[in-house]
C-alpha cells in the first residue's frame, strides 16, 4: 500500500540537489525540521543518480521511523528498497538500497570496513551538535571519499 506523499518544502529542490551532487561529491542542505531532508533526498538520489545510500540517524527510533516512512512512500515493506540497522534490530534484505543506521552502528561498521565501500552515498542528518560522533562522521566522510568510498550528501 503506497502512502500518500504530501508536498514537502525540499521537493522543489530535489533536481538541483541531485545535479549539485553530480558536479561535486559533497552538499550541505539546511532546512527546518519536517522539510523532507531525511525522507525525500535519499530516494531522489536513488532515482536520479543510483547507488547504495547510507543515512545516519541519531537514535534507533528515528532510524526505524524514517525507514518505515520511506518504504511506505515507495509502496514497499521495510527492508525491501529502504531498511534500517540499529542495535539489536535490523530490517534489510538483498534489495535494500537505502539503509538508515545509527551513529553507533556506523562506528561498529568502521571497525570492519574502513572504506565504507558498500555505499555510494551517505547522508548525515542532525549534524549540528558538536559531538565526537559528528566529528567522526565528517572525518570519515573526508577519508572515505574516492574511487571506492561513498560521497556525502
Amino acid at each position: 500500500m503506497r502512502a500518500e506523499r504530501p508536498r514537502l518544502p525540499v521537493d522543489a529542490l530535489l533536481p538541483a540537489v541531485c545535479e549539485s551532487l553530480r558536479q561535486a561529491p559533497n552538499l550541505v542542505i539546511e532546512a527546518p525540521p519536517g522539510a523532507g531532508k531525511t525522507t525525500r533526498v535519499p530516494p531522489a538520489l536513488l532515482d536520479r543518480i543510483g547507488g547504495e545510500i547510507l543515512v545516519l540517524e541519531p537514535r534507533r527510533l528515528a532510524a526505524r521511523l524514517a525507514a518505515r516512512r520511506v518504504a511506505g512512500e515507495l509502496g514497499e515493506a521495510v527492508g525491501a528498497t529502504a531498511g534500517y540497522r540499529v542495535r539489536f534490530d535490523e530490517a534489510t534484505g538483498p534489495g535494500t538500497r537505502i539503509t538508515f543506521m545509527t551513529e553507533g552502528m556506523l562506528t561498529r561498521r568502521l571497525l570492519s570496513d574502513r572504506s565504507l565501500a558498500a555505499w555510494t552515498w551517505w547522508c548525515s542528518t542532525n549534524s549540528t551538535s558538536a559531538t565526537w560522533r559528528a566529528t567522526l562522521r565528517w572525518r570519515c566522510c573526508g577519508d572515505c571519499r574516492g574511487p571506492h568510498g561513498p560521497n556525502c550528501a
